[in-house]
């Protein structure tokens, strides 16, 4: 499988200041993803895109590739994932010389990841290369109705997943087609049971609880 594992991560955040280089334990929140991502891919398969000259000597320590830093076009809050996915597959293979066929995109706000969940989703994509998404199952359903954000949530036998934001396989001929992650008719779902394993960092309260799994 020729894939390139991508990690996002940007200086600036909406909701918690420097959010990608808060510590959980004894690592930021960025070593915790670039160590699972060392337990599944050789260094040179493992991109870190980046604004921040912090995150930058972080990915150098670790060894993993670490293009220049990202324009501040594709540094904004609305810069979408996708985006940033396609500017780094032209860096890699223009700097490797080297064609990929998967993207792998690992969120540093989800630090909590298993080599068995990882292997069961990338088994899952395998078997028709579709867009492929990790989800948890929502209990709340006053929180599904009241999220805007109602594509994000996956009906499947009467029961609602949310896109967890663990992990996202997908081919570089979608992307590049697409331009999104989403955009798909036709997709899998890699079912999370576990809550650590689910844990999305996007505010306070969701980095003090995962305070509790360490």
């Amino acid at each position: 499988m020729k894939y390139l594992i991508i990690i996002p991560a940007r200086k600036n955040s909406k909701r918690i200041k420097n959010k990608n280089i808060l510590t959980l334990g004894k690592k930021k929140l960025i070593e915790h993803t670039i160590d699972f991502a060392l337990k599944i891919a050789d260094p040179k398969n493992i991109c870190v895109s980046t604004d921040s000259i912090k995150i930058k000597k972080i990915a150098k320590k670790y060894n993993v590739y670490c293009p220049k830093l990202r324009s501040k076009k594709l540094s904004t809050a609305d810069t979408s994932s996708a985006d940033v996915c396609i500017n780094e597959i032209k860096n890699y293979e223009n700097f490797y010389k080297k064609k990929i066929k998967y993207i792998v995109l690992l969120q540093p706000t989800s630090p909590f990841r298993s080599v068995s969940l990882f292997n069961k989703t990338k088994k899952i994509f395998l078997k028709n290369h579709r867009p492929t998404y990790a989800v948890s199952k929502i209990s709340n359903k006053k929180y599904l109705y009241s999220n805007k954000k109602k594509n994000y949530f996956l009906n499947n036998n009467k029961s609602y997943f949310e896109i967890n934001g663990s992990m996202y396989f997908i081919s570089k001929r979608d992307i590049l087609k697409k331009k999104s992650f989403f955009l798909f008719k036709n997709f899998n779902v890699s079912i999370f049971k576990s809550k650590k394993y689910s844990i999305d960092i996007d505010t306070i309260y969701d980095f003090e609880h995962a305070k509790k799994f360490i």
